[in-house]
């Protein structure tokens, strides 16, 4: 019996070759190294650290195919939110294309995204190796921020009822020669109570010859004063935080007045601040009054504008100011020497336009 164990060969004649063969087995290709290079994470923003949910890479050489090719990587779809490129008909999780030129657009599309907080994480490294600019286009905001050639941009985003905000394009890269310097932009300009005070933090893109920042305070809204002088960063993302620690009892209002070197000034929106731990309140000390004077006393309120009215019994009305209270001290309101003796009301409309309605007996 022959032994199936045995060592064997197998030989092929030159003669047995057809023609138009080919090699079977491909030869290895040397991976270019990219001139520049472009990588966005897609980050769940959180009270801790932000949650890294998906990203992408996008490479450049002049040698890189514009077509997809075996360095190109199509994305693999989760469950959950998805960041990709669109390109060539397909969603890449990894591009290697030609050196950018002018007006050169990446188009990214999201997915699978829920109404909270998000942020793009954009890590550039030598975009500006063409001469251009890079900048990110939110085509739901209508708003472009400017990349930094090389390091790192946050941009943070929101997602809500307007199906514009998951729109799966609504970000994009565009390459061009920058005009002129992009407006400085302001984004989640907040206000929040910590304890008896208020932390107010801002974040700026696009700084560009900012000298320095005011931050205004108001008790209604309306009538702002200087708290702060903050100076400039200056750069493509930058932010601030201040404390404030003496807010208006109530309601406080704050904004930013933004001062350039050139001398044009911007305002930011107005935050607004609720400090309910605060007791506001009025009393006549004394009541009944002496001496038929009333005399008012305020506790935690705000400065400003008061308009009082003095009404007897049947709601007519005896007598009427407007006052400024400038938050210290207690004011003499009308004196009742004249009037007979009984029950009287006094009204209060406060800068806001509450009112309180107090007792007086004369």
């Amino acid at each position: 019996a022959e032994n199936a164990s045995a060592a064997g060969s197998i030989s092929f004649a030159e003669s047995a070759k057809t023609s138009g063969s080919s090699p079977v087995f491909r030869g290895g290709n040397t991976f270019i190294q990219p001139d520049a290079s472009i990588r966005v994470n897609l980050y769940l923003q959180t009270k801790e650290e932000p949650v890294l949910l998906d990203g992408s890479m996008t490479q450049f050489h002049t040698q890189y195919a514009p077509e997809l090719d075996e360095w190109d990587a199509v994305k693999l779809i989760n469950s959950g939110e998805n960041l990709g490129i669109a390109s060539n008909a397909k969603t890449l999780a990894i591009e290697r294309r030609p050196l950018f030129r002018e007006n050169d657009t990446l188009y990214y599309t999201l997915s699978g995204l829920k109404k909270q907080r998000y942020e793009l994480e954009l890590i550039t490294s030598k975009t500006d190796i063409s001469g251009l600019e890079s900048y990110l286009e939110d085509v739901y905001l209508n708003k472009q921020t400017l990349l930094a050639p090389s390091g790192k941009t946050i941009v943070p985003f929101d997602v809500n009822n307007n199906p514009a905000s998951f729109d799966r394009n609504r970000f994009r890269i565009i390459f061009k020669t920058a005009l002129s310097p992009l407006p400085v932009t302001m984004t989640h300009f907040s206000a929040e109570p910590q304890g008896k005070e208020v932390v107010i933090k801002w974040l700026s893109e696009n700084e560009s010859g900012i000298e320095y920042y005011i931050v205004e305070k108001s008790s209604n809204g309306i009538q702002f004063n200087s708290m702060s002088e903050i100076a400039a960063k200056n750069g493509f993302a930058n932010s601030y935080q201040i404390l404030d620690k003496k807010p208006f009892p109530g309601y406080s209002f704050y904004r930013l007045k933004i001062i350039h070197k050139n001398g044009e000034i911007q305002y930011s929106e107005t935050a607004k601040v609720d400090m309910p731990s605060a007791v506001s309140l009025f009393s006549l000390q004394p009541n009944p009054i002496l001496n038929g004077v009333v005399n008012l006393h305020f506790t935690n309120q705000v400065q400003g504008m008061y308009y009082m009215r003095l009404l007897n019994i049947n709601g007519q009305v005896i007598s009427s100011k407007n006052i400024f209270y400038n938050g210290q001290n207690n004011l003499e309101l009308f004196n009742m020497k004249h009037e007979p003796e009984g029950m009287y009301y006094l009204e209060i409309t406060k800068p806001n336009g509450e009112r309180t309605l107090l007792k007086v007996i004369n």
